[in-house]
Parts: structure tokens; C-alpha cells; sequence
């Protein structure tokens, strides 16, 4: 082969990485309706644990899966780990810090926070919560159901989900690795969403 024509054949294969990346992280309006179309059908496992069916709003639920939406909150702040992960292990302090706050602040019923561990069993997020005393729900996405909706994202990935008076959910917020501040989050998210204490 030429130098001529291995420069041309290396531009080409760098220009379809390219191509491929950006359709595969593409965040275009049409994505965005599609992407919580499809989030909002994703089923999940009900909670082992007592405690996060109350917490979720989900008991008295007659099957045994939900669906995000179903989640009673006005706000859902969900953080996407895997168990193995030290970056996700490391956001705990932080995420743990934030459902203290908003435990004790006057929208504990309107926001709730909650976990995914991407392609962990059961046991293995039982296992990640006992050992870094998690303090909300976190739950087993073993078919990674996440990511084939999402698809590439670093983790830890944050995402603050809204119900609008629309009756719509939408992603007000979205990041990945190192949680911000849990009271510049609160303050965000009560600034993008208008909630109030009596709501």
C-alpha cells in the first residue's frame, strides 16, 4: 500500500469512529422523547426491603415489578452505579449526605433518591449497600436495561428526573462522576422545578 493511500484509508476509519460516536451519544430533541418513552417502561424488581416500599410510595403494589414512574415523588434523583466500581463507591459519602438533607428539609416526601447497580444480581447490591451504608434504595439492574435505554455513560451518572404539572417526567439535570454539593443540588433542583413546601 501507497503512504497515499494508507493516510487516506487511516483519515477514513478515524472519521467513522467518529460518526459512530457521535450517533451513539446523540442527544438530539427526538432521542430525548424516545429516551423517556422507553425509560419510563423499564420494570424493575419491588425492594426486598420494608423500609424502601415505604419510602418508594410502592406498597400495596399487587406484582411484583415497577416502573420508575410509579415512584410517589414529585422528584427523582437517580444515581447509576455498578458494585465494583471505586468512583461509585467513593460518590456514597456524598449521595448518603444528600438523603440526610433532604430527609430533614420540608421536601422529604417530594423528592426521593434511588439507585441502579448496572448488570449486578440482587445479592451483589445487598452486599454494596451493607457494606457502605447506603441509606436509600438501590436496585439490581442485572439485564442492564439501563444501558441498552441510555447507552454509553460514565459512571457514577446522576440524573434528576422531574413529574411536571404536565404530568410529564423530564430530565432537569444529568452528570457524570463527582456529586455536586448535596445544598447546590437541592437548591437546583427546588429552582428548576418551583416546588414549595406545601406541594
Amino acid at each position: 500500500m501507497s503512504r497515499e493511500n494508507y493516510k487516506c484509508g487511516l483519515f477514513f476509519l478515524i472519521f467513522i469512529l467518529v460518526i459512530s460516536s457521535s450517533a451513539f451519544t446523540s442527544n438530539s430533541p427526538s432521542d430525548k422523547k424516545d429516551f423517556f418513552r422507553d425509560y419510563q417502561k423499564i420494570e424493575f424488581n419491588l425492594p426486598r426491603r420494608e423500609a424502601d416500599l415505604v419510602y418508594l410510595g410502592l406498597k400495596g403494589l399487587n406484582n411484583r415489578t415497577f416502573k420508575l414512574s410509579e415512584i410517589n415523588a414529585k422528584v427523582v434523583i437517580l444515581e447509576i452505579v455498578t458494585a465494583y466500581c471505586p468512583y461509585c463507591s467513593g460518590s456514597i459519602p456524598e449521595i448518603n449526605g444528600l438523603c440526610e438533607l433532604i430527609k430533614h428539609s420540608p421536601y422529604a416526601q417530594q423528592i426521593k433518591l434511588l439507585g441502579i447497580g448496572m448488570a449486578n444480581s440482587e445479592e451483589e447490591i445487598e452486599a454494596f449497600r451493607d457494606k457502605y451504608a447506603i441509606s436509600f434504595p438501590v436496585f439490581a439492574d442485572e439485564d442492564n436495561k439501563i444501558y441498552k435505554v441510555m447507552g454509553r455513560i460514565d459512571l457514577p451518572y446522576w440524573t434528576v428526573l422531574y413529574h411536571n404539572p404536565q404530568g410529564v417526567w423530564e430530565e432537569i439535570y444529568a452528570q457524570s462522576g463527582k456529586l455536586p454539593e448535596a445544598e447546590k443540588l437541592l437548591d437546583l433542583v427546588l429552582e428548576k422545578t418551583g416546588l414549595s413546601r406545601n406541594q
